[in-house]
C-alpha cells in the first residue's frame, strides 16, 4: 500500500483566502495557462485604477483581485460567455486558481525541481482546467460526473493520479457541499486536482523501491 505523503485538500473558503501574487505571475497564469485573455487587460486596468503600481517587486493580494471579480465594473466588461464557459464558472476558475498558486499546492515530490517550481504549478492548473474543460465539451454539460472512474480517466490525461482511499474520502466528504450533487464544477475539481499525484514521480518511486529490496 502506498502511504499518503501530504494532507487531504478540500474546497476552501474563498472569501478568507489571503496571498500575493506577482504582476508577471498573474499575467503568466490567465494567459499563458488557464487562457483567458480577455479577462487579464481588464483586471489590470481595475488594478491600476484601485492604486496597484506593476514594478518589478511588486506584489498583489489576491483579496483585492476577488474584491474586483465581485464588482459590477469587472463583470460587465469581460465576456459573458468565453470558450464556452459562463462569467460565473470562468470568476470562480480564476479565484481557485489563484488560491491554490499562492498557497503553493501542486508542488509535491521532486520532478518539479529539475524545472521552475513556478511553472511546474502553473502548468498543473492549467491542466486541470483543460481537462476538465474538455469533458465538459463531450458531456455537453456545465460540470463534470461526479464519478470516480471518469475523474481518473481524466487524470491520465494530464499524467496525474490520486489514490483510491484519497478519491472516495474526497467525494465522502465534499458530496453534501458541492454545487451539484451529481456533477463536480470547475473550481471544485481543481481543490480535488491538489491531491493529486505526478504519476510519471510515482513510478520512479516505486521502482526505487523496488529496486532497493531487490538489493
Amino acid at each position: 500500500m502506498i502511504s499518503e505523503e501530504f494532507p487531504l485538500i478540500g474546497i476552501l473558503d474563498e472569501e478568507k483566502a489571503r496571498g500575493q501574487i506577482k504582476p508577471d505571475e498573474l499575467k503568466a497564469l490567465l494567459c499563458e495557462h488557464i487562457q483567458v485573455d480577455p479577462y487579464y487587460p481588464i483586471l489590470i486596468e481595475n488594478l491600476s485604477e484601485r492604486g496597484v503600481a506593476f514594478e518589478e517587486k511588486t506584489k498583489i493580494d489576491i483579496d483585492l483581485i476577488f474584491q474586483i471579480f465581485k464588482s459590477a465594473q469587472f463583470i460587465k466588461a469581460v465576456p459573458s460567455f468565453y470558450k464556452k464557459r459562463i462569467t460565473k464558472y470562468t470568476i470562480r476558475l480564476l479565484r481557485a486558481a489563484l488560491i491554490v498558486y499562492t498557497r503553493g499546492f501542486l508542488t509535491y515530490g521532486f520532478l518539479w525541481r529539475k524545472n521552475s517550481e513556478i511553472q511546474y504549478r502553473m502548468k498543473q492548473i492549467g491542466d486541470c482546467a483543460s481537462i476538465h474543460q474538455m469533458k465538459e465539451f463531450e458531456y455537453l454539460s456545465t460540470g463534470i460526473p461526479c464519478d470516480a472512474e471518469v475523474i481518473r480517466s481524466m487524470l491520465w490525461i494530464v499524467g496525474r493520479t490520486i489514490s483510491d482511499n484519497i478519491l472516495e474520502k474526497w467525494l465522502e466528504l465534499h458530496g453534501d457541499y458541492l454545487e451539484n450533487k451529481n456533477k463536480l464544477m470547475v473550481h471544485e475539481f481543481m481543490y480535488l486536482f491538489c491531491n493529486t499525484k505526478d504519476r510519471k514521480e510515482l513510478v520512479t518511486i516505486l521502482l526505487s523501491k523496488d529496486a532497493n529490496v531487490s538489493a
